[in-house]
């Protein structure tokens, strides 16, 4: 994510182990395994079903300017 992210691009990076805010948040989200990317509140489909696909958060945004 931090590869390929703008800049200007908000990202977070949260350790689920021990914190239970992550661990809360990941609830909300869905997320049942990690990594896992959140892009504008949703959980990207590449994360549902298997691991980060760079390819699809791309055509989520990720990478491009922000308006």
């Amino acid at each position: 994510m931090r590869r390929i992210a703008d800049p200007n691009c908000d990202v977070q990076v949260l350790d689920m182990r021990n914190d239970a805010s992550a661990q809360a948040k990941a609830k909300q989200y869905g997320i049942a395994g990690v990594p896992a990317v959140v892009v504008d509140g949703a959980l990207a489909d590449c994360c549902k079903t298997g691991g980060v696909d760079e390819a699809t958060l791309r055509k989520l945004g990720i990478g491009q300017p922000l308006p």
